[in-house]
């Protein structure tokens, strides 16, 4: 697994790490090891689930699609399929702030069509999905994968999309930039690693990177409550903290890999502290 905690406003990573560990000293011994201790896990790109979610809601904010209300039932039938909420029995009416707080896949499916297919593959390319982040000079994120806006024209991709499956791979790191855009009031810094640079006995700081607006300050307040509410009396109760407030989104991603009949699912939190006035962004 990995960890990162960045600054929100800045995107300046306080610390990042990634598990297994391994001893530096003594490379040889870890290049056969299980659980590759080598892999950078936080990195590597991996099957996304409900914290991409977030970006579906921001697209359809940013197209004034607000008042949308939808009655989940359990499943939700798509062309010639069902597709499924993770609570069979349904959750009954859910607007956006409750769907976030309690994760409801048919909402989202209903949300995401309204919104496009091209608005949400916009949105996301303005956060960097399906891009290589740069943290310094030598290590890179993977690349991911960002679904093509030919793809989402099928209703099924752009449903699978929606709820942050199907094609779609995220590093820990990509996933910065969404949670500090909504933490920031809509805007986020590229994540670096480099406080400063030293040359000819030089001390020089870096320079943060111009902030991108990716959503109004109106779409972010939105979506910072209804991140609350998951932390407060949604899917993510246990990680209410005992010493500040927090916000958050909680995501089991279904990745189609099975080890022996059990399929691998990849769990996801990404959030923030404190809830009202963001200082530090949380990806594990």
């Amino acid at each position: 697994g990995a960890v990162i905690v960045c600054e929100s406003n800045s995107g300046k990573i306080r610390a990042i790490t990634s598990r297994p560990l391994f001893d530096c000293t003594n490379i040889a011994d870890y290049l056969e090891a299980k659980d590759s201790p080598l892999l950078n896990r936080a990195t590597s790109a991996y099957n996304v689930g409900s914290v991409f979610k977030l970006c579906v809601a921001a697209a359809g904010l940013e197209k004034n699609i607000s008042s949308h209300t939808h009655n989940c039932v359990g499943n939700l039938e798509i062309g010639n399929r069902f597709f499924n909420c993770h609570k069979r029995s349904g959750h009954g009416v859910v607007n956006i702030t409750r769907a976030i707080a309690l994760s409801c896949n048919t909402f989202f499916y209903t949300f995401g069509a309204l919104t496009g297919g091209e608005s949400i593959y916009k949105t996301a390319s303005s956060l960097q999905f399906g891009r290589s982040i740069e943290l310094c000079n030598g290590i890179s994120t993977a690349t991911g994968n960002l679904p093509s806006n030919d793809t989402l024209l099928n209703k099924g991709n752009l449903a699978n999309f929606s709820i942050g499956q199907g094609q779609l791979l995220l590093s820990p790191v990509s996933l910065l930039n969404l949670y500090n855009s909504i933490a920031s009031g809509g805007e986020y810094c590229s994540p670096t690693v480099v406080e400063a640079t030293l040359k000819n006995g030089i001390m020089e700081e870096e320079k943060r990177s111009s902030p991108t607006k990716v959503m109004s300050n109106t779409t972010a307040d939105i979506l910072k409550n209804a991140l609350i509410q998951v932390i407060e009396d949604g899917t993510a109760e246990e990680a209410k903290p005992s010493l500040t407030t927090a916000a958050g989104k909680t995501s089991t991603a279904q990745t189609g890999k099975y080890k022996g009949s059990v399929e691998i699912n990849q769990s996801w939190f990404c959030g923030f502290f404190p809830a009202d006035k963001p200082k530090y962004t949380v990806i594990v």
